[in-house]
């Protein structure tokens, strides 16, 4: 192999180790990237390639450069070699904790000045040890070379599997006015909600009026229990009345396969074993505003009406809507703040997990579209689901605005609350915020200590609000009753899992008043 070549399969190893974190996901044999994909797969599939060929490009020409000097070149090698240990590392470090100690980052700065002191003090006037050391670093890239091959291989394979995933989708059409007498159901589920912040230790100064009229009339649920902990299986749980604990996707097929807790068989998620179909089988007409599960690619038969966002759960801060060059740019641009974050942080991995822009843009997106179906009496059934309190905070309730600062949960707590009081507002304009039942809940509660604790993002206020980081798995759970709009609270156990049978409740007309609501809580235990 010439120096050419051996220059090239080194860069291409490299590049591959170096961008691990972001090709991985799109390999993946859970398809998981796919299935929150809400663009084309094109779109994304041509940034992560220019990610690739730009950064292959830029060390070939590196490793090219110094081929004449044995000793330049082979301290090149030896700093990748280094370089993709690092990346390695920190992808270990960001699964385990979302976050890479400082300490470790002086510890990996001070072996890597070590190691290449040593190399230029025995190198020097010694070829036959540089040669040992080139070939060593040659033949370590070189199986990262082979591995990014592999890699490349299944995302372009994958990648063509599912590009039509997103197509042009076919959704419901059904009657233009419902055929049922009563109003409408709004169905509201605010990410990771908890019902101890809202209500019961809310954090000293944190204001939350839209709540609290809230609870004046409605029926407050104190210990709902959660169909689990993670969106994309507890929505479909609650909208199938399936206990889901696990789910299957392919990168070719829009429906995943949901695996029943209760019977422990898989079996395609069907659309019309849902609420949604129970609701037009009740003569209401069915849509959805909602956050990272693809409604509109699950659900297109029952729905009359269609919008899911979900920008920021694409790897490497890649948006979707951009084009390559804005990508390329933002890339470069994260790589130079990475060298001035704070101890602790990591702002490669961060922007995946601290959306910040895309969460926001995320949120103004889906209250867009909500408002669209409030604004629409025909609509009878809807979901709303909006992808706050979930961290990263995007709001900052000292100064009611947005914010890419350091916002926290308690500032998304009152976004939610201000959010609230919005639906409101455009209920009472239309004039059916009188016979509208209204359930708001959260999909799981606040992950404080198996999650959100253990990040670089986590706040002091955080630490105290969630009492030591100590996790509380109930999530927010009311229901509004419009003819029966007095307080009230529901103290029995309530698994969220029968969400599914309260709305068929509440079709039929068996529930229509909070105490034939508590009755019928109290009936399913």
């Amino acid at each position: 192999m010439s120096l050419f070549e051996r220059s090239s399969v080194a860069a291409f190893g490299a590049t591959a180790a170096i961008q691990l974190y972001m090709l991985a996901p799109f390999a993946s044999p859970t398809h998981a990237a796919f299935y929150h994909l809400h663009v084309s797969v094109a779109a994304v599939l041509a940034s992560i390639l220019g990610y690739f060929l730009g950064i292959w490009l830029l060390l070939w020409v590196l490793l090219s450069v110094t081929r004449r000097s044995p000793l330049l070149h082979t301290l090149l090698l030896l700093e990748l070699v280094l370089l993709v240990c690092w990346k390695l590392a920190s992808a270990w470090w960001y699964l385990r904790s979302f976050g890479v100690p400082f300490a470790a980052k002086a510890a990996f700065v001070v072996v890597a000045l070590i190691a290449s002191a040593s190399f230029l003090l025995a190198g020097r006037g010694a070829p036959r040890r540089v040669l040992q050391v080139r070939r060593f670093c040659a033949t370590l890239i070189g199986f990262f070379a082979l591995s990014g091959a592999l890699l490349l291989a299944e995302i372009l394979l994958f990648s063509f599997q599912a590009r039509k995933l997103n197509d042009s989708i076919s959704l419901h059409h059904g009657p233009t006015q419902p055929a049922g007498h009563r109003g409408r159901i709004v169905w509201i589920v605010l990410d990771e909600l908890s019902y101890r912040q809202v209500y019961e230790h809310r954090f000293p100064g944190l204001l939350l009026p839209t709540f609290d009229r809230l609870a004046r009339e409605s029926l407050v649920f104190t210990d709902a229990r959660p169909a689990g902990d993670q969106t994309q299986l507890v929505l479909p749980a609650y909208i199938t009345g399936i206990p889901v604990d696990a789910l299957k996707v392919q990168s070719a097929q829009p429906l995943p396969l949901l695996h029943n807790a209760r019977t422990g068989r898989w079996a395609l998620l069907d659309p019309h074993d849902t609420a949604f179909q129970d609701a037009l089988d009740a003569g209401d007409r069915t849509a959805v505003a909602g956050w990272y599960n693809p409604y509109c690619r699950l659900l297109p038969s029952v729905l009359d009406k269609c919008y899911w966002q979900s920008r920021n759960s694409l790897p490497g801060g890649i948006s979707a809507d951009a084009g390559l060059r804005w990508n390329l740019e933002q890339y470069f641009e994260r790589w130079k703040q990475s060298f001035h974050t704070r101890p602790g942080h990591d702002a490669e991995h961060l922007d995946v997990e601290e959306p910040g822009a895309a969460h926001e843009q995320d949120y103004a997106d889906l209250v867009t579209h909500g408002d669209l179906l409030l604004k629409d009496p025909s609509i009878t059934f809807m979901l709303l689901h909006m992808p706050i309190p979930h961290p990263g905070g995007i709001y900052d309730r000292h100064t009611t605005s947005f914010t890419s600062g350091r916002a926290t949960y308690l500032d998304n707590l009152a976004l939610c609350d201000q959010y609230l009081a919005h639906v409101r507002t455009m209920l009472e304009q239309n004039h059916t915020w009188g016979d509208t039942t209204l359930v708001i809940m959260g999909d799981h509660s606040w992950r404080t200590n198996t999650i959100w604790s253990h990040t670089p993002q986590w706040t002091p206020e955080e630490q105290a609000a969630s009492g030591g980081g100590r996790f509380d798995d109930r999530p927010f759970y009311l229901v509004r009753l419009p003819h029966d709009s007095k307080g009230g609270r529901e103290d029995a156990p309530f698994a969220t899992l029968r969400t599914r049978a309260l709305f068929d409740a509440l079709m039929r007309g068996h529930v229509e008043t909070q105490s034939q609501l508590d009755q019928w809580v109290r009936q399913g235990q």
